[in-house]
C-alpha cells in the first residue's frame, strides 16, 4: 500500500495544476460578479433619477428593463 504523505501530495504538479486552476475560475467569478453588481447599480441610479424627474414609472421601468414593482419599491413614500 502506497502512503502518500499531505506535503507530498501539496508538491504534486497535479495539486499545483487544480490549485492554479481553482484560482483562476474563483477571480473570473469575483470579476463576474463586480460586473453584475455594478450593472444593477447603473439600473437602480438611472431609475432613481427618472422618477426625480417625475417619469412615469411604467415607462422608468421599460427604459431600464426592470419590473414595474421593483421601480415602484424606489419611489419615496407620499407624505
Amino acid at each position: 500500500m502506497m502512503d502518500i504523505q499531505l506535503n507530498d501530495w501539496r508538491n504534486s504538479r497535479v495539486y499545483r495544476e487544480v490549485k492554479a486552476e481553482g484560482k483562476v475560475e474563483g477571480e473570473q467569478i469575483g470579476a463576474l460578479r463586480g460586473k453584475l453588481e455594478g450593472k444593477l447599480e447603473g439600473k437602480l441610479e438611472a431609475a432613481r433619477n427618472f422618477l426625480r424627474l417625475g417619469v412615469a414609472p411604467e415607462v422608468v421601468a421599460q427604459a431600464v428593463e426592470m419590473s414595474l414593482e421593483e421601480v415602484q419599491q424606489l419611489q419615496p413614500a407620499q407624505p
